[in-house]
C-alpha cells in the first residue's frame, strides 16, 4: 500500500516527467517531419520556400556538421520519390 507522500496518482508528481519527454521528443519530431515535408513537396502539394525557410536549422546543421548531412541526406531521399500517375 503506498503512502501518502510517495502517491504517483496525484496528478502533480507527474509533470516533470512529460517536461523531459516534451523536451527530447520534440526536436526529434522536428528533424523526422522533413520527410513528409518532403514527400508534399515532391508531389506538388506545398511551395519549396516555405520548407526551407522552416528547414533552414537543418541545413545549417548538414554545414556545420558534416557528419549530420550523410543521414539527413539519406532519409529526405526516402521520402522524395513522387508518387507515380494512375
Amino acid at each position: 500500500m503506498p503512502t501518502p507522500d510517495r502517491d504517483e496518482s496525484k496528478p502533480g508528481r507527474r509533470w516533470p516527467f512529460y517536461v523531459v519527454l516534451f523536451v527530447l521528443f520534440l526536436p526529434m519530431l522536428y528533424v523526422l517531419s522533413i520527410g513528409p515535408a518532403v514527400w508534399l513537396l515532391a508531389n506538388g502539394h506545398v511551395s519549396r520556400e516555405p520548407l526551407r525557410t522552416l528547414y533552414a536549422p537543418l541545413e545549417w546543421l548538414g554545414d556545420a556538421a558534416p557528419s549530420s548531412r550523410r543521414p539527413l541526406q539519406w532519409y529526405v531521399r526516402l521520402w522524395a520519390a513522387p508518387i507515380p500517375p494512375e
